[in-house]
């Protein structure tokens, strides 16, 4: 966390209705809190914009997915300029967390959760948050957070309904406790199965409320929550820990041991991620000097945005792209070399 940049009395003005019901010592105490949020959608987005309203001190968004206008019915935080450029949605994020509160640190990170990096990205945190939309990710989450004993708390959403967990291995059930075997890999739910708006925010304003308990140290209900938005039910479900559970119980971490050492990774539905398997450099700063005049370049976060017979490739520092509009693999790499040769100027090995 930065060290105050606005007088302390502007701080404190600035939380003032929040520190009537905390007090100074808990504002301070989340100003030096720090929360990893997995997926920056509907739900981890919403979550971030109140956490970060809140004067949590550090948050770091992982996301590897583009903005889309599909989006924008259900979530609050991006703008139709965002899903027109195809915008990262971790960068997206993370711009408009900062024009809420300047005072804060935001890391986004656009990259696809694995085996390889989720411990590093959830090893330094007070907190997990949960904003993915498959199960097989929350079930990797899971397994980093029991190792490295990490809370974090679970959320989703479909259709009109929500659910939540909080989750800390040491004292409540993980999530293998109730989720007895791993489900079949399927789509995301959101394209599939739909979302309405409130659902989100209903069920996310649960989840925020959980995060600042836990952040506070305060006791944090242990239940899993089942949230009906259309009838406004909420049902409180006692789920008991499993002395048997393979990841809790018997420190099996079977999703964290599988490795996958391909430089090219299928994301989500029509999308790929490529990395390059020697290092090199896009020389960004030279290519934004050079191609402002070019329609299907954007360069922004220190990212090259390119776009192309409907395709749109993000393009890194360091060589690595993710590619929307492309499910085949061999489609992905050629389009990959052909913009790479195109900048070959730009490109330092």
């Amino acid at each position: 966390m930065k060290v105050y940049p606005e007088a302390f009395a502007d701080y404190i003005e600035r939380y003032s209705r929040q520190i009537m019901v905390l007090g100074v010592q808990n504002q301070l105490k989340l100003s030096k809190a720090r929360v990893a949020i997995i997926g920056c959608g509907a739900t981890g987005s919403s979550v971030a914009e109140v956490l970060a309203r809140a004067g949590v001190g550090f948050i770091r968004i992982v996301d590897m997915d583009f903005t889309e206008i599909s989006n924008l019915h259900r979530v609050h935080l991006y703008t139709e300029a965002d899903a027109r450029n195809s915008i990262l949605k971790a960068f997206a994020c993370r711009r408009h967390l900062v024009e809420i509160n300047s005072s804060i640190e935001v890391e986004s990170i656009a990259t696809a959760v694995d085996s390889s990096n989720i411990e590093e990205l959830v090893g330094d945190v007070d907190l997990v948050i949960d904003g993915t939309d498959n199960i097989e990710t929350r079930l990797l989450i899971n397994e980093a957070c029991v190792k490295l004993s990490k809370p974090w708390i679970m959320i989703g959403v479909e259709g009109w309904y929500g659910m939540v967990k909080f989750i800390d291995a040491a004292k409540t059930a993980c999530l293998r406790c109730f989720i007895t075997s791993t489900p079949r890999r399927r789509q995301n739910a959101c394209n599939i199965i739909g979302v309405v708006n409130t659902a989100v925010f209903i069920t996310t304003a649960i989840a925020s409320t959980l995060a600042l308990k836990h952040l506070l140290g305060c006791d944090v209900d242990e239940e899993l929550f089942i949230i009906d938005s259309y009838s406004l039910h909420i049902k409180r479900v006692k789920v008991l820990k499993n002395s048997r559970c393979p990841v809790c119980g018997l420190n099996i971490f079977e999703h964290l041991s599988k490795s996958d050492e391909s430089n090219i990774r299928i994301c989500g539905g029509n999308s790929v991620e490529i990395r390059p398997q020697r290092k090199v450099e896009i020389m960004l700063e030279k290519l934004k000097k050079e191609m402002f005049r070019r329609e299907n370049i954007i360069i922004e976060d220190h990212i090259a945005y390119i776009h192309r017979d409907g395709v749109q490739m993000a393009l890194f520092r360091d060589g690595r792209a993710l590619i929307k509009g492309i499910t085949d693999v061999e489609e992905a790499k050629k389009l990959y070399h052909s913009i790479l040769d195109e900048l070959r100027k730009y490109v330092a090995d």
